[in-house]
Formats: C-alpha cells, structure tokens, sequence
C-alpha cells in the first residue's frame, strides 16, 4: 500500500527497461498494490497476506462519552461518526 503521491511517480518507466516502476513492483506483490490517502506522502507499507498471519484491524481513534438520561440509565455518544449509540 502506498501514498497516492508515490503511487503516482510508480507510473514511470524504469531504467532501461520497457516496464513501468509498478509494473515490476506488482509482480513481486502476489496480492496488489494499492493506494491510500492515510499513507504518509512518498511512504508505502508492505502487508503479508499468508493464511499464517493475523488479522490487521484498522481504526479511527474516536473520543466517547457516557451520559445517563432521566431514568438514570446510561448511553453513550460518540464523536467523530455524528451518530449516537445507545
């Protein structure tokens, strides 16, 4: 996975050769390359896709409140999405 500005300069051929820089980077990358804004600019991230693996889970940092309402019984709002969960 890598920033869209890096994905970007990937689209130019490779010294020499014929092939693009993506080119010869998707044949050793069995399950892609792709591209992601939360990736840092000129950054890339390899991720092994094997069975043997664990699971990645990314995320959004989120602040949460609990609050109780008239019958003293909590429920709880979150900010960031704009819904509120109870």
């Amino acid at each position: 996975m890598t920033s869209p500005k890096l994905f970007a300069a990937l689209n130019r051929v490779y010294k020499d050769t014929p092939y693009l820089e993506l080119d010869r980077i998707k044949n050793l990358m069995a399950a892609g390359v792709f591209q992601s804004p939360a990736i840092c600019s000129n950054s890339a991230v390899i991720v092994s896709t094997g069975a043997q693996n664990i699971d990645l889970v990314i995320a959004l940092d989120l602040n949460l409140g609990v609050f109780k309402d008239y019958k003293n019984e909590p429920y709880f709002q979150g900010d960031g999405n704009g819904h509120a969960e109870h």
